[in-house]
């Protein structure tokens, strides 16, 4: 199929730019299409074919380059999101920010987005080695905008996936647990590598509560910004960090907090 696909667009090609003899037009190609076939349509078909079929048999380059020629713009978006998430369910997430995408860069980062925020809640609590990658939606963003050279926009990414983490009971309760400050330095060195007034990340309503509300206790980090929508700044996250730091601490300590984080318990 890919063979006959290939062969059948060169032929295609050929044909529409060689001139009738009897007139200046392009001709088209009776062979490879019905009388009076739409030589643009037929073309669209068989690259939707070939993209198809490279995709079914792991052939990347090939859907790459069929992908890039695909003009109508529906049809481009759908399958440029049936190319990311085949890579990324095959792990070849190296070689998904190989590809140049030129004019797909815009959409690249759209589809990778919208799969991030999309996913269930559970695959930001993922490590770097999770199975399946699709759990590690939020780290590939970061990565995709990190070698598009996006910082503000790979902070923002790792902002997500840092709310997602300090959201959830299942992370913190076990002080050999790193997620969360793996995730503080990531957004902090981040954050260090754009201009001081950049050093920024947005923050949507209910997305960034009083560390205390995640009812464990002790530690609480100072900003909260509750139903407001608003930003946190490097010097903000550098002091969340901290009060992480300090909490692990008093539970590799042996200190408990209970409710608001008044309370404390040492065992």
């Amino acid at each position: 199929m890919i063979d006959f696909a290939n062969l059948a667009l060169q032929a295609l090609s050929i044909q529409i730019m060689q001139p009738n003899s009897d007139s200046e037009g392009p001709t088209q190609a009776p062979s490879l299409g019905s009388a009076g076939s739409d030589p643009a349509k037929l073309r669209l078909d068989l690259l939707n074919r070939l993209f198809a079929a490279s995709i079914h048999t792991s052939r990347f380059h090939g859907a790459y380059t069929a992908l890039i020629q695909i003009s109508e713009p529906d049809l481009r978006k759908s399958l440029l999101k049936i190319f990311l998430q085949t890579l990324i369910q095959q792990n070849r997430i190296p070689q998904l920010l190989s590809f140049p995408y030129t004019s797909l860069a815009a959409d690249v980062d759209a589809t990778l987005s919208d799969l991030a925020l999309k996913a269930s809640p559970a695959s930001a609590l993922a490590g770097p080695h999770a199975s399946p990658p699709s759990t590690r939606y939020f780290e590939i963003l970061y990565a995709w905008r990190m070698k598009a050279g996006d910082v503000r926009g790979a902070a923002q990414a790792v902002f997500e996936r840092l709310a997602r983490l300090r959201a959830s009971p299942a992370v913190g309760s076990d002080p050999r647990d790193d997620r969360l400050l793996n995730a503080y330095l990531v957004l902090i060195n981040a954050l260090c590598c754009v201009a001081k007034e950049e050093a920024w990340v947005v923050v949507e309503p209910g997305a960034w509560g009083a560390q205390a509300e995640r009812a464990k206790g002790l530690g609480a980090g100072k900003t909260a910004l509750g139903a407001r929508r608003g930003v946190l700044t490097l010097e903000d996250v550098r002091a969340e960090y901290q009060a992480e730091l300090d909490r692990v601490s008093k539970l590799e300590a042996g200190q408990w907090g209970f409710g608001d984080g008044g309370a404390m318990e040492t065992l």
